[in-house]
């Protein structure tokens, strides 16, 4: 009969159907909820390695926490990597991970997280070096105005190669993107230090609230695993490109 009911073929199933779609249970492989968990994690976890390194191996008292590299950096960094990735998969629409799957999901994810987390180091380090040897941070004042171009070199630097750089890999390996979401990136992390310094209002450590004792409760990693992270699912979710059908191009 051609008025037969079809089990799946009625518009409540349609609708049900789109419903698992957006909520990410359909023909993607990472829900969004995951998503939000992981990210969550990953930045509990950056926050952890930094502050039990000034805790327990380098000592809270003055600026003890300054000697020696910061050996929670490079996996931290992977940390930032990853909820990077996270955030975009769990937003990413189906089309992104028809592409990804058909050229290998461990392959690709395995690839951005070597890519980007060498690139989120490498930003560490420019700005990193940039802190400890420039020290008109520590009175907040900046440098007379003929040194002052020079004297922001380092930070726009690290900031323009994060940005650049996660907005170039997502774009090569994951899905198209369009180049205004580097502005996306490029907020995220210039926002993590006012994030930091709010957060440590909130949560002071052992009794202090300035900005650098932010920097040294570890409270930045926290906020640039959520703030990435944050940054990579709005690029995917509004930023993607459409006009491009396989999202990725392939190899």
């Amino acid at each position: 009969m051609s008025g037969a009911f079809t089990p799946g073929s009625g518009p409540l199933s349609r609708l049900r159907e789109r419903v698992r779609e957006r909520a990410g249970l359909a023909s993607r492989g990472l829900s969004p909820a995951r998503g939000v968990v992981l990210v969550l994690l990953f930045g509990s976890v950056s926050l952890a390695l930094w502050r039990g390194e000034v805790e327990l191996i380098k000592g809270w008292a003055g600026l003890s926490w300054l000697n020696g590299y910061p050996k929670a950096a490079v996996p931290i960094c992977v940390l930032v990597a990853s909820s990077v990735l996270v955030a975009v998969l769990a937003a990413a629409p189906p089309a992104a991970w028809d592409a990804i799957r058909s050229r290998g999901v461990r392959r690709t994810c395995v690839s951005f997280l070597a890519i980007v987390g060498g690139i989120a180091w490498l930003s560490f380090e420019i700005a990193r070096r940039w802190l400890e040897t420039s020290h008109a941070w520590l009175m907040f004042s900046a440098p007379p105005l003929g040194t002052r171009i020079g004297w922001l070199i380092p930070p726009v630097g690290s900031v323009a190669l994060c940005a650049i750089g996660i907005f170039v890999t997502i774009d090569r390996l994951l899905l198209r993107l369009r180049p205004w979401s580097i502005a996306l990136f490029a907020a995220a992390l210039i926002v993590v230090m006012p994030a930091s310094w709010l957060l440590l209002q909130l949560i002071p450590a052992h009794g202090y609230t300035d900005e650098i004792h932010a920097i040294k409760a570890g409270y930045p990693m926290l906020c640039t695993n959520l703030l990435m992270g944050a940054a990579g699912a709005a690029a995917a979710r509004f930023a993607h490109r459409r006009d491009a059908p396989n999202e990725v191009r392939e190899r």
